[in-house]
């Protein structure tokens, strides 16, 4: 172990510190793909915060259990191979290890509040003084720092987060009424009275609801079941998670203590969601045909899943799920291919081609001329006849030289190398379109050809 005072220690979040698959969350693997740069910082060790399993309530402090990694962190052979990795570069690591609280989950916890001294001596169970809490000692999250168990007559000690809402008590006398305040001064100067005591002559503003109220009872219970719905998204690969922890920032409590999903928010939640899926396609998501694969024509039903998830917040669940999908008109032009295909989308002016699953190359194009008759690129389900290289493509009125030349109808349609234009993409197919070719950068033209096979599947849709 290296000399403490003598080392360069770079404490590590893991969480924010870098995301590895792309899920929102960093991770483990994160770490291992940033090391190289750590040691070019010249540090001596990583200080990991805590990656243990977790409600994630105080960020990873509250643990749940010690032993195993968080799947939102990664795997235990993902820990094992940082230790590795951090090694051959003469990196240490040091563990935040969180022994002085657990979370509520822990078993050991559960274990207490079923009555096992054992367990309960792990903790600082205290018996009331005088109907109150043992000590006024306040929680670093807000509210009494102890928690009443009603099956012991106890309180229980949580410094930190008790992983529900908490009624603040009300506090008495912060506003005045005016009018009343000025007529018991009035009243004092003439009656000679040299002190008086605002509190005992009813000047200040009483609450209109107490930490007592039925309705703030009522209130609490539905913020903590809301608070308690934990859901795991399953799409694609990807996690993501809702918990107390997000949903906390979705929930608004008005004066009249009337409890308010926001809308807009739980929809920013799914819509960033929905933008992974689409984005990551053929990255770190595989991407297939088939009426049930991965592709272009499914996206995620952000309103529909909007919805979905504020019923399941409102019931408090807990559950594994994949978010709603919805497929576009496009979707029958997948039914019939694998994970290799080139995707032509003439509304966006775009071509992906995916090799064994995966991305190879994608970009902006010009299709078929809509303003001339007969100009415009059939739609449908196509394969690589042939390719060529340096050639002519030669029409009635025209003489084209393409260096990438690879058809998919006849001859006389297919893909190839635009260098006379300048610009690709947008509209400009509807009027200065092609005579019905697929009209590609140089780049991707040549991208496509090296990697393509012949009867490769090539689809064209609006």
């Amino acid at each position: 172990m290296k000399d403490f005072k003598k080392s360069t220690v770079y404490q590590i979040y893991p969480k924010s510190f870098n995301d590895s698959n792309g899920d929102g969350i960093g991770d483990l693997n994160g770490v291992i793909e940033k090391l190289d740069y750590l040691s070019e910082l010249g540090i001596d060790y990583i200080w990991l915060t805590p990656f243990f399993v977790s409600p994630q309530i105080d960020n990873g402090y509250d643990i749940e259990d010690y032993y195993n990694i968080d799947p939102i962190f990664g795997t235990i052979d993902d820990f094992d191979n940082l230790v590795l990795e951090c090694k051959k570069r003469n990196i240490e690591i040091m563990l935040d290890m969180v022994f002085n609280h657990t979370s509520t989950k822990h078993k050991w916890f559960k274990n207490a509040l079923n009555g096992d001294q054992k367990y309960k001596d792990f903790y600082i169970f205290k018996k009331g003084i005088n109907g109150k809490e043992p000590t006024n000692w306040q929680s670093k999250f807000g509210g009494s720092a102890w928690e009443y168990v009603e099956k012991f007559n106890e309180y229980y000690l949580h410094l930190f987060d008790r992983t529900q809402y908490v009624i603040v008590k009300e506090v008495q006398g912060n506003e005045v009424v005016k009018d009343y305040l000025y007529e018991k001064i009035v009243n004092a100067i003439k009656n000679g009275d040299k002190t008086l005591n605002l509190e005992e002559e009813g000047c200040y503003i009483l609450p209109t609801l107490t930490s007592d109220s039925e309705s703030m009872k009522s209130t609490l219970a539905l913020l903590n079941k809301y608070a308690s719905t934990k859901i795991t998204y399953n799409f694609s690969g990807k996690t993501k998670y809702v918990d107390g922890s997000v949903i906390k920032d979705w929930i608004s409590v008005d004066g009249n203590n009337n409890v308010t999903i926001n809308e807009s928010r739980v929809k920013g939640f799914v819509d960033y969601m929905a933008y992974i899926y689409s984005t990551e396609l053929g990255k770190t998501i595989v991407v297939s045909g088939g009426s049930n694969g991965n592709n272009n024509s499914w996206s995620i039903d952000s309103a529909a899943e909007t919805k979905a998830l504020i019923n399941h917040i409102k019931y408090g669940q807990v559950l594994s799920k994949h978010p709603a999908y919805k497929q576009n008109a496009s979707g029958s032009y997948f039914s019939n291919v694998g994970n290799t295909f080139v995707e032509v989308d003439i509304t966006k002016q775009h071509i992906w081609y995916y090799k064994n699953g995966y991305l190879v190359t994608q970009g902006d194009i010009v299709t078929g001329n809509l303003s001339v008759s007969g100009c415009a690129t059939p739609t449908g389900v196509y394969s690589l006849n042939f390719k060529q290289r340096d050639t002519k493509l030669i029409g009635q009125d025209y003489e084209s030289p393409v260096s990438y030349w690879m058809p998919f109808i006849g001859n006389s349609i297919g893909l190839h190398d635009a260098s006379w234009r300048w610009q690709f993409g947008g509209e400009i197919y509807k009027t200065n379109g092609s005579h019905g070719c697929v009209n590609l950068p140089y780049n991707v033209a040549q991208t496509i050809y090296d990697n393509i096979s012949l009867g490769t599947k090539i689809l064209v849709h609006y």
